[in-house]
């Protein structure tokens, strides 16, 4: 659905609508990953090497699933002092 709503907020010319979309089409892709790793986890039976923290920047919802993120978001460039910590 992302790729349509990016082709109609360019040829609206909505460049922030457009922007935003982008940001969650690539979330929702590296959701995607998680998702695959952690089926894979369960179905192995290793569900304890998952991870136990996540960080998502309150800008574009880019998720990090380490320990300690990078400094600044890789979609966005918010610092990483403003992600939403979820986990212990």
């Amino acid at each position: 659905m992302y790729p349509g709503f990016i082709a109609t907020a360019k040829s609206e010319d909505v460049a922030p609508a457009g922007k935003s979309f982008r940001w969650a089409m690539d979330t929702e892709k590296k959701h995607q990953v998680m998702y695959q790793n952690a089926l894979n986890a369960v179905n192995a039976k290793k569900a304890d090497s998952l991870p136990k923290v996540f960080w998502v920047c309150p800008k574009c919802g880019n998720t990090y699933d380490v320990a300690k993120p990078e400094a600044s978001c890789s979609f966005c460039s918010t610092k990483s002092d403003k992600y939403i910590k979820f986990g212990k």
